[in-house]
This record gives structure tokens, C-alpha cells and sequence, in this order.
């Protein structure tokens, strides 16, 4: 575009002269612009192509808007945080989901629990079952067998704790009959009596005290 006062030539959009500064634009003019609707570039609204692109330009009333620039895709680097988040998000609600669970079958294993402990409280007692049976015991046909089992037993009372001083050869607990079956054992590999009786106070203990 030349400068009608100096002469100049200057850019076709240009709106001043790079010569002398003065005005462009013809005196009056109401310095319009036109948007082109293809590439969004700048144009003066005496124009009917385009400077950049070449394509007709829209003649309105109105001035044309820019055009807006659409969004730019997410970089690599946005995609892959939003993966993180997105997977951030769904262990949070897997990790609430399990302790939810885990807190459910808490309160149903103890109101269970409960539950059995009620029925079992209000469930009658039979009293005519002896608390403690008679266990089923072997007892040796050999007499003189039979008789050191004797000589030992007189020596201790039982020692589950349960039947205070009852002479260990007389009592008929669970405990008393092992006692019994682990002197049996020892005297039939061949110990003494004295070495049967030592064996039983290590093990058991309870001995009886001795008479004076």
C-alpha cells in the first residue's frame, strides 16, 4: 500500500505509514476490519480476498469476529497424569470397598458370636451327667504289676489341680488315669518303683509328704 502523502510503500495491512506515520486508512473511513473466515487473519474491509490465504472475504454490516482457535489435544504428559489420577481414584474406591467388607463380616461373625453365647446361657444344665466320667482305663492282669502300680500311686495325690487332695490311686479324673497309664508304661520297661516314683514327681509332682 503507498503512502498518499509520502509516497512511501508499506505493508498491505498496515494501518500507518513507516515513512512519515501518517494514516493509511482513507480520511472518513470508519476502519473496519474483516476477519477472514478460513485463517482468521486480519484484514481492512476494503478488501475482498484474503492478504494471507487468498479466499473471499465475507462483506456484512457487521465486522466478523475472529475466528476462535479450537483446543489443543492434551500433551503426552496431561494423558498420562490423567491415567494416574484416574487409577489413584479407582484403588481408592477398591481399598473403601474392601473395608467395608472386611467391617461387615466384623459385626456378623461377632452378633453371631453373641447370639451362641445367649442360646448356650439359657440352655438347661443336666445335673444327673457327672462332670467328670470315669475314663476308660486298662489295668494290667498282672497282680504284682498291679501292686507296684499300687506302691507308686500311694505316693502322690492328683495333680490336675481340680480334685485337691484326692489320693492319685483313688481318683477317677482323666488326669489321674494318665498319671496311672505313664506308671504303668514305666514300670513295664523295667523300672523300680523308686525310679517310677522319681519319674512321676518330675512330671507331675504332687507328691504326697511322708509320715513321720
Amino acid at each position: 500500500m503507498k503512502c498518499p502523502k509520502c509516497g512511501t510503500l508499506n505493508d498491505e495491512n498496515a494501518k500507518f505509514c513507516v515513512g512519515c506515520g501518517s494514516s493509511l486508512r482513507p480520511a472518513g473511513a470508519n476502519n473496519k476490519v474483516i476477519y477472514c473466515t478460513k485463517c482468521g487473519q486480519e484484514n481492512s474491509d476494503t478488501s475482498f480476498y484474503c492478504s494471507k490465504c487468498g479466499s473471499k472475504l465475507p462483506h456484512s454490516d457487521k465486522s466478523s469476529a475472529p475466528i476462535k482457535k479450537s483446543k489443543q489435544p492434551y500433551s503426552k504428559k496431561q494423558r498420562v497424569g490423567n491415567k494416574k489420577q484416574q487409577k489413584s481414584k479407582s484403588y481408592r474406591n477398591l481399598i473403601f470397598l474392601v473395608v467395608a467388607a472386611a467391617f461387615t463380616v466384623f459385626i456378623v461373625v461377632r452378633f453371631t458370636s453373641k447370639s451362641n453365647q445367649s442360646v448356650n446361657s439359657n440352655r438347661p444344665v443336666n445335673l444327673n451327667m457327672p462332670l467328670n466320667p470315669n475314663p476308660i482305663e486298662s489295668k494290667s492282669n498282672d497282680p504284682v504289676m498291679e501292686q507296684k502300680v499300687s506302691q507308686v500311686t500311694s505316693s502322690f495325690f492328683c495333680s490336675c489341680g481340680g480334685c485337691k487332695e484326692v489320693p492319685l490311686e483313688t481318683c477317677t479324673c482323666q488326669t489321674a488315669a494318665a498319671e496311672r497309664k505313664f506308671i504303668r508304661s514305666a514300670l513295664g520297661k523295667g523300672q523300680t518303683v523308686n525310679q517310677v516314683i522319681l519319674a512321676v514327681n518330675t512330671t507331675y509332682g504332687n507328691m504326697r509328704p511322708k509320715k513321720e
